[in-house]
């Protein structure tokens, strides 16, 4: 059951980490164009799949690591299970109470004045700078729990 569970983890990151760089990397080229419609286009066409993958995945990973931590060796006590923890945690939350309500402000605006509306110009630079930091801090996780240092 253990490795089951373990690639199921291993799986669901690997998705979650993957589709929050693939995402960077749209938004990067992108932004290299300097045409504000194109950006707006980009994120009104990726949000809802964005946000189905990021929930789907994240709850995943999260659900499978608690379970791998209750059937291995692994504790709460480790430090590096809980730096891990207290970084997901932080990143779910600024999805959460700070990218999201700003993506939908954003798609609000698009729908109602077009993709290369400034003001929802405005709310995606912020939802793309709240992904840039997920995944920073998803990286620096996924270093945690590759190489699991006891500090």
């Amino acid at each position: 059951m253990r490795e089951w569970v373990l690639l199921g983890h291993v799986l669901f990151a690997i998705i979650w980490m993957g589709g929050s760089v693939y995402v960077e990397a749209l938004t990067a080229n992108a932004k290299r164009r300097s045409d504000p419609l194109a950006l707006g286009v980009l994120f009104r066409d990726t949000s809802a799949m964005n946000q189905r993958l990021f929930s789907v995945t994240s709850s995943l990973t999260i659900a499978s690591g608690f379970w791998l931590i209750f059937i291995t060796s692994f504790r709460f006590e480790m430090l590096w299970i809980v730096v891990s923890v207290l970084l997901v945690g932080a990143s779910v939350t600024t999805d959460l109470f700070y990218a999201a309500p700003r993506s939908r402000e954003a798609l609000d605006i698009i729908y109602d004045k077009g993709a290369a509306d400034p003001d929802a110009a405005v709310l995606i630079e912020q939802v793309i700078t709240a992904g840039r930091l997920r995944s920073a801090v998803l990286l620096i996780v996924l270093f945690l729990m590759i190489f699991k240092p006891a500090f």
